[in-house]
């Protein structure tokens, strides 16, 4: 008696693909053997996901496997591509001309994330920044010292995110990624070195700068920027400014590995902000911000602020300079991440109106005494 019945192979090809495309690219192609039906299933599958876990961190076979997958799949169009191994010094290695095949597939999505010993300059496929249908394209290449990537140019005009990681990367990178992508509306740079001087779009939304080391002053001037992310070494000699952010909502500036305030340049620039998250290691540097402070602005739609940093009390008067120039603020919050605290007054003279604050949130360590420290000062210097 034979009442076993194959629902699976009785799919639609687009829910078998869709299926299929959840798993990797050896799964898939272990599929063949299954049946006739599915012999050549896995050739039409839109997402290819390259694990070198998947070959025991084999390289070299891992490396020929991914090979022979574009060497007999055909030309059907692939939608998504995630390659997760290595580039390695082989003949299966730096070439990555799979990254060329797949790239001539016109794929919507590429995610490279790859470690190598391959030092200095890496060269990815040139159809990788000509694919006329790319809208999301990844790359994060980890060895010692950053790779650098100079492509000759670049023509995405479709692409939309753009993820890259342990890079270095110079203005004449930058000048050609915006000029060659009309529609990249958000671009995340993470570990990287940054020789960039400008950063000018007017279509771009969304830029978070990462744990990126900076060598030179850079200019922002991105006005339909709305959520802006900035975590990088705060140093005199390498200022971010900021223009024209005029459609700006969300910003979050972090300087946990340095002592000091944010450059009041910077500051500045985030006045039409609504929400801003400050994550300070050590905001005990008031000299330099005393003398700035005449080139900031008053945040006239700031309704939510968050300070994050180890001392409060001393440096009371950075916290009252947004009381005082936010007068729509709603929620205030402080997380103060030290007990040992500094109990001396800030100066007197400091006042603000706080018409619309409703909330005032303090975080702190379980033994400090700071709320009650902060609430008298809030209370002594609200009108």
């Amino acid at each position: 008696m034979n009442d076993m019945v194959d629902w699976i192979s009785r799919l639609p090809d687009d829910v078998l693909n869709c299926i299929l495309s959840r798993l990797t690219a050896k799964e898939v192609v272990q599929t063949c053997i299954l049946s006739k039906r599915w012999r050549n299933t896995w050739a039409s599958v839109r997402v290819l996901n390259f694990q070198l876990d998947d070959f025991d961190n084999d390289s070299d076979r891992f490396g020929r496997f991914v090979d022979s997958v574009f060497e007999n799949r055909g030309q059907s169009c692939l939608g998504k591509v995630i390659y997760e191994g290595e580039f390695v010094d082989t003949s299966h290695g730096p070439s990555m001309q799979w990254l060329d095949r797949a790239a001539l597939l016109m794929p919507q999505a590429i995610i490279v994330c790859a470690d190598t010993n391959v030092g200095g300059q890496l060269i990815f496929p040139d159809s990788v920044f000509s694919c006329k249908s790319l809208e999301y394209l990844g790359l994060s290449v980890c060895m010692d010292g950053l790779s650098i990537i100079r492509p000759k140019s670049i023509a995405l005009p479709s692409l939309q995110t753009l993820v890259l990681e342990y890079l270095s990367l110079d203005d004449d990178f930058a000048q050609k990624l915006f000029l060659g992508c009309p529609s990249l509306e958000s671009l995340k740079l993470e570990y990287c070195d940054l020789f960039i001087s400008d950063i000018s779009s007017n279509v771009l939304k969304k830029l978070f700068l990462t744990d990126c080391h900076l060598y030179q002053h850079m200019r922002i001037c991105c006005p339909s920027l709305i959520s802006l992310s900035i975590n990088y070494f705060f140093n005199s000699t390498r200022i971010i400014s900021l223009e024209k952010m005029t459609s700006l909502v969300n910003a979050q500036i972090i300087s946990w590995d340095v002592v000091g305030l944010p450059d009041a340049q910077l500051i500045s620039g985030l006045s039409n902000a609504t929400s801003l998250k400050f994550y300070l290691r050590d905001p005990n540097s008031k000299e330099p911000w005393k003398k700035d402070i005449s080139k900031c602005r008053t945040f006239r739609n700031l309704k939510s602020l968050e300070i994050k940093a180890r001392y409060m009390i001393s440096n009371f008067d950075w916290i009252a300079y947004f009381l005082e120039h936010s007068p729509l603020l709603q929620k205030l919050t402080l997380k103060c991440l030290s007990i040992d605290e500094n109990m001396i007054d800030a100066k007197q003279d400091v006042s603000f109106l706080v018409e619309h604050l409703e909330t005032v949130d303090i975080h702190y360590p379980k033994d400090g005494k700071l709320p009650i420290k902060l609430m008298s000062m809030l209370d002594r210097r609200t009108k």
